[in-house]
């Protein structure tokens, strides 16, 4: 089965994961602005060590290589995005659906009860419309 085929209601598991999974790119996210902000503030309050740093050609490289991983890293972010976006955009098409087969059932069951005599074969379909409506 592809990847890229939605299979069914995700349940609460499914939910969790995908919460987790930007929980930590949130936090990952977070942290390596509050790393820059620290090391800008630092440069900026002429730390030598930071200074120092700022001036390192390897620093420079180092810093290049890790804009790279951070684009990609950017765009697994999106794609996630994206493949959540699909899964509950699914889910709620197949919400949608179900809730509408179980209405039309609804009208037929209340359409018949309005021909109905008052009775037993009354009381079985109020009961049957009861149970859809209260689940």
């Amino acid at each position: 089965m592809s990847l890229a085929r939605h299979r069914g209601l995700h349940g609460p598991a499914h939910i969790d994961r995908q919460r987790r999974t930007a929980l930590l790119m949130i936090g990952t996210g977070l942290a390596r602005v509050l790393v820059w902000m620290i090391l800008c503030g630092l440069y900026l309050a002429r730390v030598p060590f930071a200074v120092e740093l700022f001036k390192s050609v390897a620093f420079v490289a180092l810093l290049s290589v890790l804009a790279l991983a951070l684009t990609d890293w950017g765009q697994v972010a999106a794609s996630l995005a994206q493949l959540t976006a699909g899964d509950a955009h699914a889910d709620a098409e197949h919400t949608r659906r179900a809730v509408t087969l179980d209405a039309e059932a609804l009208r037929g069951d209340l359409a018949q009860l309005a021909r109905m005599q008052p009775g037993p074969d009354a009381e079985a379909v109020a009961q049957r419309i009861e149970a859809q409506v209260l689940g």
